[in-house]
């Protein structure tokens, strides 16, 4: 497999695969058209047979390299007995967990069957996926979950899972000590189930600095990966800590895995030099495919290429795809990259 093997570098140098985080989802009249016959946005999450057939729906449409189980990073506390639900045009909401025995009250009612259409999804999908195309499973690290978890509803500088870490450690602990269980466990669980490569999304990882960085990311993560490299130790790992800029650098150093993900943020003359040789993913600015102009996409892409000339690369792009971007730009893009090959 295309994907695998480079991040394996089982072939030869200078190969590009391609996929897209979010390459599934509202963007898609054909997802659009499943999503409205369901209630809620977990509905579909837990549908196996809905979620193999959306996760299927961009190989279909672009031949991308690799699939990405239709499935969100939230499915760990909504297992963990923490409410979440999504709300339309508002995102998603979740049961506010700032102390010890609100966590303590939460986790009675842990119930990871609710995990299992996930793994039979996967299962599902790498059945009916090329042998050649690559399945991608992934988790949420441990930072981004505890910031959901603790806020209940996102904001711009979460002050309120900071000042929780800050204002009550033994909490917090134990709070990173249970996700990097569950996280590790769900891991374990999606590679058993057929999934090819993983990926950690530390969403909120840029909200972070010096000591907390290496606490709650850093830290974390190793651990995670440790777990899952225990019992599957050649599976090929991909993490993503966007926005971390220059602390790329020690996390690149610190941190086994293969590839990085890197946000459109990241200049990749930069972190070439401080990759720690561990694969680059990433880069274009998800709102460049709003532009109508293919000859600014395509400026764009060259870019990119240009600046990873004689590397090993996974293109993808700096964040998820947003909703509004037209079919068009994102068949042209793919068509373009694939023209390069």
């Amino acid at each position: 497999m295309n994907i695998i093997n480079t991040l394996l570098k089982n072939e030869d140098k200078f190969n590009h695969p391609i996929w897209l985080m979010r390459q599934a989802g509202r963007y898609l009249p054909e997802y659009r058209e499943i999503r409205k016959s369901l209630n809620g946005f977990l509905d579909l999450c837990y549908n196996s047979d809905l979620a193999c057939e959306v996760t299927l729906q961009p190989i279909r449409r672009f031949d991308m390299d690799a699939a990405i189980i239709f499935s969100d990073i939230l499915v760990i506390p909504d297992s963990m007995g923490i409410e979440v639900k999504f709300v339309e045009n508002e995102g998603p909401l979740l049961g506010c967990i700032k102390d010890e025995e609100q966590l303590k009250k939460a986790l009675q009612n842990k119930n990871t069957n609710k995990l299992l259409p996930v793994y039979d999804a996967i299962r599902k999908t790498r059945s009916s996926l090329n042998k050649e195309k690559a399945l991608i499973g992934f988790s949420g690290g441990v930072w981004t979950l505890a910031a959901y978890i603790v806020e209940g509803k996102i904001s711009k500088d979460l002050n309120i899972v900071k000042s929780t870490y800050y204002n009550n450690r033994r909490f917090f602990e134990i709070l990173v000590e249970s996700l990097i269980e569950n996280i590790s466990t769900h891991l374990i669980k999606q590679i058993e189930a057929g999934a090819d490569i993983i990926q950690i999304f530390d969403s909120w990882a840029g909200l972070l600095v010096g000591e907390d960085y290496n606490n709650l990311i850093i830290k974390p993560t190793i651990e995670i990966i440790k777990n899952v490299r225990r019992i599957y130790p050649d599976i090929p790992i991909i993490c993503f800590p966007r926005g971390s800029a220059m602390q790329y650098e020690k996390y690149c150093a610190e941190v086994d895995c293969n590839a990085i993900g890197v946000d459109q943020y990241m200049n990749l003359n930069w972190i070439r030099k401080h990759n720690n040789g561990k694969i680059i993913q990433g880069n274009l600015d998800p709102l460049i495919l709003l532009s109508k102009s293919t000859d600014l996409i395509k400026n764009r892409i060259d870019g990119i290429f240009e600046a990873m000339k004689g590397e090993d690369f996974i293109f993808n792009l700096g964040h998820g795809v947003v909703p509004k971007t037209p079919v068009e730009s994102v068949d042209f893009m793919i068509k373009y990259i694939k023209g390069m090959k």
